[in-house]
């Protein structure tokens, strides 16, 4: 995966000339990272009539198949997957510039020396890559050894100040938190090194951003009707620094009368004359911040000049809630690393929180996946992280 390659190419000891180590999406598509999913969602939006959560199912199947059979049209030959929204997907996925379709075409160079690490974490479609001779190394290695201690505490806070207390601007480089980004550990953990100073990368998603919720929250409460309550809008208040009379939270927010809460009341009122990017450039001005990324993925998805309606914000949420938009943030300080996607963490400290079922991967219910290699593949994984 991404982060062994990357760990490995840092312990080089001398000049290197070409690649020394990379996954087979990187050696195809020349990209640290590829991703596929979003780029071919909006491509099935621009350029066919299938619907946001029909063309993401389309691609999720056809890139499923595709990673699974090693052939891009391989979906078809499931009865219930031959469908006219399928067909009409495959056209557009099979054309498209994709990290796919750059393992699909690429011819390995049989000249040169190939080792590959953990071949069962290959896919169909990751092999294309390799040349007819190749070394296979093994990512375990020989003997016992003894596992660090666990150490179990009385709650998540407690687990989070035991790290924090570890944890300092100055070693911050030397550590790694491998966490759920969407656990209870992760909000507290990130609140606690921005209350330290101490530097971090990784962690919350581009939803989970202070700027994109406040930007959302401030939506949903613009399109939720008069029947809100003022302890409903608090948090939205909250996050732009307007502090709300407590003493009438049980009231209906639009009815109250309160200097402070009069113009937000009044962007609620007006929010069907605005358009999604003009929303951003509202709750730009009043937290001094800026959505440069999150106007840019409207402009993506041809929802910038649209008019606000809530049909189209709940798309907007189910957008963000179903892919992963890239965040650009200094690799420095603090890893936090996810359980579901790290299988390497390369710093001398590591600390693992919440090692419970929501680590577990899950397998996709679908005919041409093998359940019983997937489960031993994911297994694994986790035993290498």
């Amino acid at each position: 995966d991404a982060p062994l390659s990357h760990a490995l190419n840092r312990r080089l000891e001398t000049p290197h000339l070409g690649r020394f180590a990379a996954t087979p999406r990187m050696i195809a598509s020349g990209e640290f990272r590829p991703t596929d999913e979003r780029r071919l969602f909006v491509d099935l939006i621009e350029s066919t009539e299938l619907g946001w959560k029909e063309a993401a199912y389309a691609r999720e199947v056809i890139l499923g198949c595709w990673e699974e059979t090693g052939e891009v049209a391989a979906v078809l030959d499931f009865d219930r997957f031959d469908t006219p929204a399928i067909r009409t997907a495959l056209s557009v996925v099979r054309e498209a510039d994709s990290a796919h379709h750059d393992l699909a075409v690429y011819t390995p160079d049989e000249s040169q020396s190939v080792a590959v690490i953990g071949l069962d974490q290959f896919t169909a479609l990751d092999k294309q890559v390799l040349p007819t001779d190749y070394d296979i190394v093994s990512p375990f290695a020989e003997g016992a050894f003894t596992l660090p201690a666990f150490h179990v505490y009385e709650s998540t806070t407690a687990i989070v100040e035991a790290v924090t207390e570890q944890v300092t601007p100055a070693n911050a480089e030397e550590v790694a938190v491998v966490v759920d980004p969407g656990s209870e550990y992760a909000t507290l953990l990130t609140s606690a090194f921005d209350a330290d100073g101490i530097p971090y990368y990784g962690g919350p998603t581009f939803a989970e951003s202070e700027g994109v919720r406040t930007y959302v929250g401030l939506l949903r409460t613009a399109v939720g009707g008069d029947g809100l309550a003022l302890r409903a809008v608090g948090p939205v208040l909250a996050a732009l620094g307007i502090e709300s009379p407590t003493v009438d939270d049980h009231k209906r927010f639009c009815d109250l009368d309160h200097p402070d809460l009069q113009p937000v009341q009044a962007f609620c009122r007006s929010v069907g004359d605005a358009s999604f990017g003009d929303v951003v450039s509202t709750v730009e001005s009043w937290t001094d911040r800026s959505l440069d990324a999150l106007r840019d993925e409207l402009d993506r998805l041809s929802l910038h000049d649209q008019p606000v309606t809530e049909a189209r914000l709940d798309r907007l949420v189910w957008y963000l809630q179903s892919f992963e938009v890239p965040v650009d943030r200094e690799d420095s300080g603090v890893l936090l690393a996810d359980p579901g996607s790290a299988a390497v963490v390369d710093r001398p400290l590591v600390f693992s929180l919440g090692v419970d079922a929501d680590w577990t991967h899950r397998i996709p219910d679908r005919p041409w996946v093998d359940r019983e290699r997937h489960d031993r593949r994911n297994r694994q994984q986790f035993q290498r992280l």
